[in-house]
């Protein structure tokens, strides 16, 4: 595991929830996780749901936006984003100022995966299987209640499939805000 300080990554939404400004080490990250079409000139001016996977997902970034607009509290919550070889678990807070929301995310740990789960994000089999957008753990089958470490799905899985996104649980019971602030 790296000991190393991780720089914090952070950006804006505006009131329409188009992101507006991005500061640290963006266009590094992006371009080491394959995201050579997410650098910084390409994603400004957009909004930020354009980069988020499922409907559930996009739910949830609304809801934490009304919620932080509304109480003017702040969201902090623990994260999993996986890269090449890499596993990191992050931490996010997301804050109002008036109705511009302020990201930050900086990694917590880092450790290498060996082998990595390798997704083919185009198949298109009609074997659905659910993610959660935040630990990164599975369903399989959707809607089986059944959620599993990324590390083991091929275990479960041994045909293609197509990967839709959503929350888990465990993630969903950690955002309780959302239940209270539906989207409007």
């Amino acid at each position: 595991m790296s000991e190393t300080k991780y720089p914090t990554l952070r950006y804006t939404v505006d009131s329409r929830d188009r992101i507006t400004w991005i500061d640290g080490p963006w266009d590094e990250f992006a371009a080491a996780n394959g995201g050579r079409n997410l650098l910084a000139g390409d994603v400004i001016g957009r909004p930020l749901t354009d980069f988020l996977s499922g409907a559930e997902t996009k739910h949830i970034y609304r809801s934490m936006h009304a919620y932080v607009r509304e109480s003017g509290k702040k969201i902090a919550f623990d994260y999993r984003c996986d890269g090449g070889r890499r596993r990191r678990e992050m931490r996010m807070e997301i804050e109002a100022d008036g109705e511009t929301i302020r990201y930050s995310s900086q990694i917590l740990r880092e450790t290498e995966i060996s082998p990595p789960a390798a997704i083919d994000y185009t198949a298109k089999s009609g074997v659905f299987v659910m993610m959660c957008s935040w630990c990164k753990s599975f369903e399989f089958p959707v809607r089986s209640g059944c959620w599993r470490s990324l590390e083991l799905i091929y275990s479960f899985v041994s045909d293609s499939f197509q990967l839709t996104h959503g929350i888990c649980p465990a993630c969903r019971d950690k955002f309780v805000f959302s239940k209270r602030h539906p989207e409007k």
